[in-house]
């Protein structure tokens, strides 16, 4: 009896010490169930652009960094929110801007079909701006204390504004824009270390070709993703730090002018933000 009492003893002193217990049985107790959440932060971003422009019979592909001289790395504010509708279902949006603009003095030929000719020497004004706001719809599989995987659909429109201006020649210039409703795809992993702390992962993409309308044609892949770490400060304001990234591959086709702009660029980098959740 002595030694059953002593197991019993020492088992209640290691528990608080251990791993936390899937025993709490109102689900918006779990640091897995928040009901709803605002956060904003800044995103420390490393960017690497390539944009094919020309028509469908001629073109050329510029590196907007390099041969351009827009900014490779770039810090821009986060937006992004969420509701839980119930235990398994849940809905959040993230906005995100980036705008960049360059006057440079360009080191190699730049030839852009059918009539753009930039000589070595030139100046040169340019711009690549995008504008991004996802929509997602998740459904937990699993969701338990420590515990939440999902999967979802959700809807990502794009939103693109590419320029080049010769300044010693306003005729040597091609400015181009598109807009489109892409549909997305994410799947996703929380685990939850205790009360405090919890481990938070996405990742998501899609593969789409479309004709949005008669303007416009979109076809190529997006793909995005986190890993992060949040900690409940209090218990309604948290932190977390991240590392994210965002890939897109796409061709976008102006109809009427026959312009296409084949668009490559990668943004990756950390994250941090501060949040109010409920």
């Amino acid at each position: 009896m002595k030694r059953l009492i002593t197991a019993a003893a020492v088992a209640g002193a290691l528990l608080p010490l251990g791993a936390m217990a899937d025993n709490h049985t109102d689900w918006r107790t779990w640091p897995t169930g928040d009901r709803a959440g605002i956060a904003v932060g800044a995103y420390f971003a490393n960017l690497d652009t390539k944009v094919g422009l020309g028509t469908s019979e001629l073109g050329t592909i510029i590196d907007f960094e390099g041969d351009l001289g827009l900014e490779d790395s770039k810090t821009r504010p986060l937006v992004s929110g969420f509701w839980r509708i119930s235990k398994r279902n849940k809905l959040s949006i993230e906005y995100y801007k980036l705008d960049r603009s360059a006057d440079y003095v360009v080191e190699r030929e730049i030839i852009i079909p059918p009539d753009i000719d930039i000589e070595p020497g030139d100046g040169v004004q340019s711009f690549f701006d995008v504008q991004t706001t996802t929509i997602n719809y998740s459904f937990s599989f699993v969701m338990r204390e420590r515990h939440d995987l999902f999967a979802g659909l959700g809807l990502s429109w794009q939103n693109y504004k590419i320029g080049i201006r010769d300044v010693n020649d306003v005729q040597q210039s091609i400015s181009f824009k598109a807009s489109a409703p892409l549909p997305a795809i994410n799947v996703g992993y929380n685990f939850a270390f205790n009360d405090k702390w919890v481990w938070r992962n996405k990742i998501g993409g899609l593969v789409v070709s479309a004709d949005l309308d008669s303007d416009v044609k979109f076809s190529g892949s997006v793909w995005d993703g986190a890993t992060g770490i949040e900690w409940r400060v209090w218990d309604y304001i948290s932190l977390a730090a991240s590392y994210k990234f965002f890939r897109v591959d796409v061709d976008a086709t102006d109809k009427p002018t026959d312009v296409t702009a084949a668009i490559k660029y990668l943004y990756h980098g950390p994250a941090i933000t501060i949040a109010a959740r409920f």
